[in-house]
């Protein structure tokens, strides 16, 4: 299990906000608890703090398809960017198709316990939130279970796509995303064999975003290194990814959610769009027919 968390066990100074919140980057409403403030929010992600309460809480997005896949990955813990944090009890299923978990260890070296509830959302295809919240050892008790299961269920799942983000999608639906990247250098040497030597790559990458809300995507980079006296080589990988996608309206901005087979899930904001061209990332993606999706 990973966690997007860019800072730990900090105090920020902003205003406190009470009552139902519609989240800006995930499609959830939940409620915010007593004290309790929004200290950062992204895409899938929201982290909150309070000025007196020791500890944070995160609500972050999964894919997880099913209750097996929750067993499994609340059961191995985390163990990423300084946090290390295992099971130190079984997984306890609760109402509403969640389950509740407790871990000990370390977050950037220092004793730290933790309770997360992981729900699976009745209304999306496949996944949900979990919430937790770290606290220190020392100061760890019971009522950070309570508040982890109270807020856990608050949640509302709404729709990822409203209207604006249905037109969108009907510019990229059924068919593909293509980026074709090359770059090549040559140089002339004197001694040796002498000549021209020559290195050359390409990388060619295919987002299939079908009409049923399943994707696919294709990697192929191809690499190659010749001389003047007939010495070369080529190597090819490929790459291959699947899941569920949509187009997501957040703050007027097209997004979109990849939801992969393996749990993760990945945002990516639509730059510019143009003459049948879209760009995310920096690149620009061509749009064209998909033979995936018929």
């Amino acid at each position: 299990m990973k966690l997007k968390l860019s800072f730990l066990f900090i105090i920020l100074s902003v205003s406190t906000i009470l009552g139902q919140q519609q989240a800006k980057g995930i499609a959830i409403t939940y409620t915010l608890p007593s004290g309790w403030q929004v200290m950062q929010e992204e895409y899938g992600s929201i982290l909150l703090g309070h000025k007196t309460i020791p500890g944070l809480i995160l609500l972050q997005e999964h894919a997880y398809n099913g209750r097996e896949k929750v067993l499994t990955e609340l059961a191995a813990g985390i163990n990423s960017d300084g946090i290390l944090l295992q099971a130190n009890s079984g997984v306890r299923p609760l109402n509403n198709n969640a389950y509740f978990a407790t871990y000990q260890g370390q977050v950037q070296g220092q004793p730290t316990k933790a309770a997360a509830v992981t729900s699976l959302s009745k209304l999306w295809q496949i996944g949900g939130v979990m919430v937790m919240t770290m606290v220190r050892s020392d100061l760890y008790n019971n009522s950070y279970e309570t508040l982890v299961t109270n807020l856990a269920n608050s949640i509302q799942y709404r729709p990822f796509m409203d209207t604006q983000a249905q037109q969108w999608a009907t510019l990229v639906k059924g068919r593909k995303l293509v980026n074709i990247e090359s770059y090549s250098t040559s140089t002339t040497t004197n001694g040796g064999y002498g000549g021209e030597n020559s290195v050359s790559s390409s990388s060619r990458t295919e987002v299939h975003l079908c009409s049923n809300g399943w994707f696919s995507i294709a990697n192929q980079s191809n690499s190659s290194m010749s001389m003047s006296g007939g010495m070369g080589g080529t190597d090819r990988s490929k790459d291959q990814n699947k899941g569920l996608w949509v187009l997501m309206n957040i703050a007027n901005t097209p997004v979109f959610r990849l939801a992969f087979e393996d749990g993760e899930i990945e945002y990516h904001a639509v730059e510019d769009y143009a003459n049948d061209q879209i760009y995310i990332g920096g690149k620009r993606f061509v749009i064209a027919g998909s033979n995936l999706c018929q």
